[in-house]
């Protein structure tokens, strides 16, 4: 009998394309110089080592051209898996747990992020959500209220798989509020979730990853 992913196996999946970078300045940790993070001298260096990412990043991102394609099959396709209780319901937060089983959740307390990589990744992998260029598109960023300052929002950015620096983000973050208050159900509503956060891309922007906590200035 196959056994399930472990939660934390599904969140290395999930975060892999993020870890890239981490991975990296792991890898190139033995050849740097060792210095004090609360040093001027490594604010200086890391500083200057996240502005060369930036100025690569967008020298990637102007290199290429960005256009991300849902296929109008999509309706069908949803129609095609949404059944049982959830053809019904309204996908939101509160419906969460009768929507679990059909997202292949084993438990019912989920967020959004992740019922929305779920449908991404299952649409991009029937090919019913197309990418300019071979890479996983996922949470990148978020947005916080500006009153609160409590997280309101995911953003998703696109990882090239053959990219140095880039991440091609989308133009906002999906806001928990607007993902709440959709009026579709079963099919409709996982359509509109997807179209939520691929209407993001329609005008993306270059993004990157800062220098993370293995970075240490080069030797």
């Amino acid at each position: 009998m196959k056994q399930e992913p472990s939660g934390y196996e599904l969140y290395l999946a999930r975060t892999a394309p993020a870890r890239r970078w981490d991975d990296r300045d792991r890898a190139l940790h033995n050849d740097s110089r060792i210095v004090d993070r609360s040093t001027a001298a490594f604010r200086e260096a890391y500083y200057a080592e996240d502005s060369r990412r930036a100025r690569r990043a967008q020298e990637e991102f102007d290199a290429r051209s960005w256009e991300f394609v849902i296929d109008p099959a999509i309706d069908e396709w949803a129609r095609a898996w949404v059944v049982g209780a959830p053809a019904a319901l309204q996908l939101r937060r509160s419906t969460f747990p009768d929507w679990a089983d059909l997202l292949g959740f084993r438990t019912p307390d989920f967020e959004i992020e992740s019922a929305l990589e779920t449908l991404i990744n299952r649409a991009a992998a029937g090919g019913l959500v197309r990418s300019p260029h071979p890479g996983v598109l996922a949470t990148a960023y978020s947005s916080r209220h500006p009153y609160t300052e409590l997280t309101d929002g995911v953003g998703y950015g696109f990882y090239p798989a053959d990219t140095e620096e880039l991440i091609v983000h989308g133009s906002a973050a999906v806001r928990y509020e607007d993902f709440d208050s959709r009026p579709e159900h079963g099919p409709g509503a996982v359509v509109a979730a997807i179209r939520m956060v691929m209407d993001t891309f329609r005008q993306p922007r270059s993004g990157h990853m800062q220098p993370g906590r293995y970075w240490q200035p080069p030797g």
